[in-house]
């Protein structure tokens, strides 16, 4: 067959030929309420790197390669997951309470060094 073909009464359309666009899956982690300690992104989107020795020094993936550079030697970082998206989707941060609340609660974590 040429074209678009019938597949079980399905019509496939030719690549180029319009139907539906897929958007690639949106799989980066968003740490909302959580900033950079060297490039001071806010929200980090992709990998946290939470220091283990300090209470609240994060590093995004792109700035974990440079940890040497901006941060003391010897102190060992965790890959953090992300917590649930805000209710509704929106990327407001959470309310500094709530932020502090979610850095201190225990998570899911890897050892990264």
């Amino acid at each position: 067959e040429g074209g678009g073909g019938d597949r079980g009464g399905v019509q496939i359309a030719p690549p180029g030929q319009g139907g539906a666009q897929i958007a690639p899956p949106a799989d980066d982690e968003v740490h909302y309420g959580i900033t950079c300690g060297r490039c001071m992104m806010n929200p980090i989107k992709g990998d946290r790197f939470k220091c283990s020795v300090c209470d609240s020094y994060n590093l995004c993936e792109r700035c974990y390669d440079h940890k040497s550079e901006c941060h003391p030697g010897g102190h060992r970082f965790f890959v953090q997951k992300a917590m649930p998206a805000p209710p509704g989707g929106t990327a407001a941060a959470p309310p500094p309470a709530a932020a502090a609340a979610a850095a201190a609660a225990p998570a899911a974590f890897a050892v990264a060094q």
